[in-house]
């Protein structure tokens, strides 16, 4: 009843169990089921959804484990945050140290590049932090981190009280 008339419930996700998700689903009626898709550590990001509501003062959270979703976009506030497109060639065809590409990095480096976007996409469907909105304004939240650290305690108290900060 509460999330019905417009209340915000919260469900700290930090045991992993698998199936809650999936739960939580058909006990809030969504329309899009949400699914557990992991247990990682990755530094994460505010969307902008999530920055629309708690204000922006938070943009990202440090390196730390999570459980993590797979929910629709509109329900995503926190995803993981690539690294940047030059660590992940070079991750993928190997450093330089100075030396020019020969045709063998080259290729390597085209290869990275192009599986870059899918690497990108895989991430922005990590979820540690996932917000759904019913029609009369009630929200179930789902934070899946497993520790307090960094800026969780402040992404919880702004959820809590909805009190932007700019």
């Amino acid at each position: 009843q509460f999330y019905d008339s417009g209340g915000l419930v919260i469900f700290f996700g930090i045991y992993g169990v698998f199936s809650d998700p999936t739960t939580l689903s058909r006990q809030f009626d969504f329309p899009q089921a949400w699914k557990f898709s992991g247990y990682t550590k990755h530094e994460y990001e505010m969307t902008s959804t999530a920055m629309e509501y708690t204000g922006y003062a938070v943009r990202e959270q440090q390196y730390t484990k999570a459980n993590l979703l797979k929910v629709p976009i509109q329900d995503r506030w926190m995803v993981a945050k690539p690294m940047p497109l030059h660590q992940y060639i070079e991750e993928d065809a190997g450093g330089l140290d100075g030396e020019a590409p020969d045709e063998e990095w080259k290729s390597a480096a085209e290869t990275a590049k192009a599986g870059y976007v899918n690497y990108c996409d895989g991430l922005y469907e990590q979820c540690p932090l996932a917000v759904h909105k019913n029609k009369k304004g009630g929200r179930l939240a789902y934070l899946g981190f497993v520790n307090g650290n960094g800026k969780i305690p402040y992404i919880v108290r702004r959820l809590v009280t909805n009190k932007k900060k700019h």
